[in-house]
């Protein structure tokens, strides 16, 4: 249990403190869950900060409409996947070496399109997902994946599982239940989560792209961490049907690859909006929010000019813009998760305390701790900072260029304690939640580091400008580097 800290302290005497204490007391008297006095103040200590960082007076959203049944963008979607590219090493090979798959499949009627692996999340044929666990719970009563039948009509070879970290629910590797994958670019390097054995299974050279989600940055940062290019698109634009979910508001079916050619093809292939013909406009421009690399390190910066001078070379200019307010937007995020995964799991940690770790107990009682109350506040300013973003940056630029991590190289060093994961959690999250909250479309792009730990950077869309951004990704590949391939 952390420390009580000064602001800690200051929290616990605010009226916010007080409200999500008794909340958290109602909620685990009803669903009768054991939790120790200290516990329960962490929990509403975290709650109280967060709601702190929000404003009271942001008025409600209008209601989003309810998704109905996926209509996919194109329906001639036969052998987009069919060229099987080539595959540095094999499955099992990748496998022995870095650990990142659970399940193999070998090729059904001899098959052999374009590997593709797949985050254990997805229900598929008679398989049932683990959601990171040692083996699948039986009651998710998940609808069968659209996306596994679409991938395999474009000629796709779902090759495998991935390891995640349980539920979805930490942006590192670290599970207790299952040994977590390895990552290539160098021993006692950090992966990232929750989608890491899908950004090692790519990193590995076994396949060239894996599905993912990411709810908070479950994507992006495992991708930046293992030098691989990820792809959140903008919110409901791939189908999140017959996939375990976290936080069903910022949950996003993704895609990690090699080569943003790939991205885009696989995307073409699941998503549902519509088909554009968005040539880069002459006079773009990208705007890099006032402050937001301050705290970056030094092969992040230079990683920064090596982008910011590859746009230039591609005639879009980059501009400082007004800062993002990450302390609401972080806030805003966190209570929204958390509320919306207690929901669901909640009841589950009484029936079956065996399914949670201590790393993941620990978040949910803070989700626990989050009143309806807290979760409109923090729905109401979500739609305000949204707001807030489209009038003071995309009103004077094209896209938003942000860190994914501040710092290069993370080693496994660093979470050693379980304080550590939940201060270093909150570090991996603070660069991408936002993107999350608002539903904006962004691609992690490695660019060239020191040694073997690349640095990444993040270009964040507009609302469904998901083909744009990934026609720009597509144009900066061989700038940033020449001896990449177009795959």
């Amino acid at each position: 249990m952390e420390r009580l800290t000064v602001a800690g302290a200051k929290a616990m005497c605010s009226d916010s403190f007080r409200d999500a204490r008794a909340y958290l007391d109602r909620r685990v008297e009803h669903v009768r869950l054991t939790v120790a006095s200290g516990e329960k103040d962490a929990a509403a200590m975290a709650v109280a900060a967060q709601v702190q960082q929000l404003d009271p007076t942001a008025r409600p959203a209008s209601p989003e409409p309810r998704a109905s049944r996926p209509r996919f963008a194109r329906t001639d979607i036969r052998g987009l996947l069919a060229d099987p590219g080539a595959a540095e090493i094999s499955l099992e090979q990748a496998q022995q070496e870095f650990g990142c798959f659970l399940t193999i499949f070998p090729p059904s009627g001899g098959h052999r399109g374009l590997k593709i692996a797949i985050k254990d999340i997805f229900r598929f044929d008679d398989h049932m997902p683990t959601a990171g666990l040692a083996r699948a719970p039986g009651d998710l009563a998940l609808p069968p994946s659209p996306l596994i039948a679409r991938l395999r009509v474009a000629g796709g070879q779902v090759a495998a599982t991935t390891k995640l970290s349980p539920w979805c629910y930490l942006p590192l590797e670290v599970n207790e239940m299952v040994a977590p994958p390895r990552n290539p670019l160098g021993t006692g390097l950090l992966v990232g989560g929750s989608s890491s054995g899908s950004a090692v299974a790519v990193a590995s050279g076994a396949v060239q792209v894996a599905l993912g989600s990411d709810t908070g940055g479950s994507i992006r940062i495992p991708a930046a961490l293992c030098g691989v290019y990820g792809f959140k698109p903008s919110k409901g634009s791939i189908p999140e049907q017959g996939a375990m979910p976290l936080g069903t508001t910022q949950d996003t079916i993704g895609v990690l690859a090699a080569s943003p050619f790939v991205l885009r093809s696989v995307f073409d292939v699941l998503t549902t909006l519509p088909e554009e013909d968005l040539p880069l406009a002459p006079t773009a421009v990208v705007g890099i929010p006032q402050g937001l690399f301050h705290q970056a390190d030094s092969p992040l910066q230079r990683g920064l000019e090596r982008m910011t001078n590859a746009l230039q070379v591609l005639g879009i200019a980059s501009r400082t813009v007004p800062a993002l307010d990450l302390p609401r937007m972080n806030a805003a995020a966190g209570l929204i998760t958390g509320h919306e995964a207690a929901a669901f799991h909640g009841p589950r940690m009484v029936l079956r305390p065996d399914q949670y770790p201590q790393t993941i107990r620990s978040r949910l009682l803070v989700g626990l701790a989050v009143s309806d109350a807290a979760y409109r506040m923090a729905q109401a300013n979500r739609a305000a900072c949204l707001l807030q973003v489209l009038q003071d940056i995309f009103a004077q630029s094209d896209w938003i260029l942000a860190p994914v991590i501040n710092r290069s190289g993370l080693k496994h060093a660093e979470i050693g304690q379980p304080e550590a994961i939940g201060k270093l959690s909150v570090e991996l999250l603070s660069m991408n939640r936002w993107v999350n909250l608002l539903g904006l479309p962004s691609i992690c792009i490695p660019v060239a580091g020191t040694g073997a730990t690349p640095s990444a950077v993040q270009i964040v869309g507009a609302p469904r400008s998901d083909r744009a951004l990934l026609a720009l990704a597509c144009a900066l590949h061989s700038l940033l580097d020449p001896e990449l391939k177009k795959l």
